[in-house]
């Protein structure tokens, strides 16, 4: 039951536009080990936090984007949600840029030591 509770507190604040909150609940909808899981739902609520600059739901917006789940495949929308999330010292969305759109040009770890030079 208060697992119930929590579920309900989670959804009500990701729909005022908490971030943590819409995180909490794209990854519920995520996971496999859910019996909720529904990729097209964890995109949508991915999408609300990092649209907000949530480095954490860049990463995973990226991941949806990288493997096809819950959206068309598009591995170059996958490395700007990943450049989003390294850019603010995300380090698997740093891991994962180079890997994104089979470029060589962003290998990991670049895009963190530019910023970190500058």
């Amino acid at each position: 039951e208060a697992q119930f509770h929590l579920t309900i507190l989670v959804q009500a604040l990701a729909e005022k536009g908490v971030a943590d909150a819409q995180l909490e609940l794209g990854m519920t909808y995520y996971s496999s080990k859910s019996e909720k899981q529904d990729y097209k739902q964890a995109f949508e609520w991915f999408e609300k936090a990092a649209l907000q600059g949530y480095a954490k739901a860049q990463y995973w917006l990226g991941d949806l984007y990288h493997n096809g789940f819950g959206i068309t495949q598009n591995r170059l929308q996958a490395k700007e949600w990943y450049e989003k999330a390294a850019l603010q010292e995300h380090a698997q969305g740093d891991d994962f840029c180079g890997h994104a759109a089979d470029s060589p040009r962003f290998g990991p770890g670049r895009l963190v030591r530019q910023r970190l030079s500058r």
